[in-house]
C-alpha cells in the first residue's frame, strides 16, 4: 500500500507540472491574490466568492503655492474564485497497481491537458470580452506585423509599463504564421531567426514577449439593425443610453467607439492617465452583459466607465447627443479571430484549496504550484459493486480584471491568421 501511495503522489506532481506548463494566458498574468481567499474547505465553498483590489490612488496637481487638498477615493475591482473545474474516470483494479510513470502517461498527463485548457481558455475568453482595445480589422488578416506594435501602442497610451518582459502577446497558431511570414525580411537576432525556424514562434520582437495558443478564442460579431447613436447629452459612467437601434443582441465582448471618427466632433477621445491630455485616438468600449436590441432607448452596460473630468478622467468630453456608434464589426461578421496584447498585471488568476479528506477514501492527495499558486486535488475511492476505483482531479479557480485598459485585442481572420 504504501508503494501505491508514493506513485500517486509523483504522478500528483508530475501531473501539476504538465498543467502549468501547458497554460499559456493564465500563466503569464497576475496570481498573487490567491492567499487572500484563503483555505476553502470541502462543502463550505462559497460559489461567486469575491474579494475587492484596491487600485492606486490617482492625483491631480495643482500649479500654485496654495495646496489643494483632495479626497480620497477607494476605486477597487472584484476578484471572484467560483469555478470548480474536474477530470473524472474509471481505472480497473489492475490499472491501479501499474507503475507511476504508467499512470502518469495514461491518466495523469491527458488530465493535466484537459484542465489547463480549460482554464486557459476561460481566462482568456473573459479578458477578451472585457479588454475595451482592439486593433486591425475583425475578419480580415492584417497585412504586416504593424498592428502588433499599434496594440503596443495602446498600452503606452494608457501608462502601461514599458518592460517588455511583462508585456506578452498571445496569437493563435494562425496569427502566428502569419507574423513570422512577414517578419522574414527584417533583421533578427540570431537566436530569434532560430527560435522562428525550429520551433514556429516569433519569440521576443515588436515589443512583446510573444507565446502560441490553440485556446484563442474564434468569435462572430453581434448581431444588430438600426442606425444607433448616444441618447442624451452630459451621460458618465458604466452605461450608455443609446437609440436608433432596430433589432438584435449585443453580446459580452460587442467594441465600438462613438463618434464617426477621431476628426468628428462628436468623438469621444481616450486620455492620458497623468496629464489627462488627448492622445488623439478614440476611447474604445465593450459592452459588458448581454443587451437585447429594441426600438426607443437602449441602456447599454460598459466598460470602462464614462470619466470626462477629476482625478479618474479618461475621455475628453461626455458623448454628445446624437454622436454616432461605431462598432467594431459589421452585424454578425464571422470567423474572427482574437489575439491578445496584455501587461502580466491587466488580469489576475485565482486559486483556492480544496479539502483533502482523510476518511471515505483510499487515496487523497493535494498540493500547490509555487509559480502560479494552484492546488490541485487528487482522489481515489472505490466502487464496490463493479470492482472500479473512481478518480477524480479538481481545482479551484476565478479570474478578474486588475487593469484591462493594459490589454488590447489584435483583430484577425481565424483561418488565415
Amino acid at each position: 500500500m504504501a508503494n501505491t501511495w508514493q506513485n500517486t503522489q509523483v504522478v500528483l506532481w508530475k501531473t501539476l507540472a504538465r498543467w502549468k506548463n501547458n497554460l499559456k494566458f493564465a500563466r503569464n498574468v497576475d496570481h498573487s491574490y490567491s492567499e487572500e481567499f484563503g483555505a476553502i474547505v470541502g462543502s463550505h465553498n462559497k460559489p461567486g466568492q469575491t474579494i475587492q483590489v484596491l487600485k492606486p490612488q490617482r492625483f491631480v496637481v495643482t500649479a500654485s503655492q496654495a495646496a489643494t487638498f483632495q479626497g480620497i477615493q477607494n476605486i477597487t475591482t472584484p476578484l471572484t474564485m467560483s469555478i470548480q473545474a474536474n477530470v473524472a474516470y474509471l481505472v480497473s483494479s489492475a490499472e491501479r497497481y501499474l507503475n507511476a510513470d504508467h499512470m502518469y502517461e495514461k491518466f495523469g498527463k491527458p488530465a493535466a491537458d484537459a484542465l489547463s485548457n480549460y482554464v486557459d481558455y476561460q481566462a482568456f475568453l473573459y479578458a477578451t470580452q472585457v479588454a475595451p482595445n482592439w486593433v486591425g480589422t475583425p475578419g480580415t488578416r492584417p497585412t504586416d506585423n504593424g498592428v502588433y506594435l499599434d496594440a503596443g501602442v495602446m498600452l503606452d497610451n494608457y501608462n502601461a509599463p514599458m518592460n517588455v518582459s511583462d508585456r506578452m502577446m498571445l496569437v493563435s497558431p494562425q496569427q502566428m504564421r502569419s507574423a513570422i511570414s512577414y517578419d522574414q525580411t527584417l533583421f533578427h537576432a540570431g537566436q530569434e531567426i532560430e527560435q522562428q525556424y525550429r520551433e514556429g514562434t516569433v519569440g521576443e520582437a515588436h515589443g512583446w514577449q510573444w507565446f502560441k495558443s490553440q485556446n484563442t478564442p474564434v468569435i462572430t460579431s453581434s448581431t444588430f439593425a438600426g442606425t444607433p447613436v448616444v441618447q442624451g447629452a452630459g451621460q458618465t459612467g458604466s452605461s450608455l443610453i443609446t437609440s436608433g437601434w432596430t433589432s438584435g443582441t449585443l453580446t459580452p465582448g460587442f467594441h465600438f467607439t462613438i463618434g464617426s471618427n477621431t476628426a468628428d466632433p462628436n468623438a469621444v477621445l481616450g486620455v492620458n492617465a497623468q496629464n489627462r491630455a488627448t492622445f488623439g485616438k478614440q476611447q474604445c468600449f465593450t459592452v459588458t452583459a448581454t443587451t437585447p436590441l429594441t426600438s426607443g432607448n437602449i441602456t447599454i452596460p460598459i466598460y470602462p466607465a464614462i470619466q470626462p473630468t477629476g482625478n479618474y478622467q479618461n475621455v475628453n468630453q461626455s458623448p454628445p447627443s446624437g454622436a454616432a456608434i461605431t462598432p467594431w464589426a459589421p452585424s454578425g461578421t464571422t470567423n474572427i479571430v482574437t489575439g491578445l496584447g496584455f501587461h502580466e498585471k491587466s488580469f489576475a488568476v485565482v486559486y483556492g484549496k480544496l479539502d483533502v479528506p482523510e476518511k471515505g477514501v483510499i487515496e487523497a492527495f493535494g498540493d500547490t504550484d509555487p509559480e502560479t499558486g494552484c492546488f490541485m486535488r487528487y482522489m481515489m475511492y472505490l466502487d464496490g459493486d463493479n470492482d472500479n476505483w473512481k478518480v477524480r482531479w479538481d481545482i479551484l479557480f476565478g479570474f478578474g480584471a486588475l487593469y484591462p485598459e493594459w490589454a488590447c485585442l489584435v483583430a484577425g481572420n481565424a483561418a488565415q491568421g
